[in-house]
């Protein structure tokens, strides 16, 4: 079950808060912005399985691991 965008976008933030940006804005902006791309992702992933009948996984674990890049 895909988690809706405003849940990775809360998520995002929370990960988020403990980085050291230059204000709250630009948090905000790259919570969107991550919560976007993962849910893009997704829709991709289920493009490609009907399309080319190729599985690719988008899980919160690979959520997660992008949030870490900015920790």
């Amino acid at each position: 079950m895909p988690w809706p965008e405003e849940a990775l976008i809360e998520v995002a933030m929370k990960f988020l808060a403990q980085v050291d940006l230059p204000n709250e804005k630009i948090r905000k902006g790259l919570s969107s912005l991550c919560g976007y791309a993962h849910v893009e992702a997704q829709n991709s992933a289920e493009k490609m399985k009907k399309e080319l009948k190729r599985v690719f996984y988008v899980t919160p674990t690979n959520f997660i691991v992008l949030l870490n890049g900015y920790t």
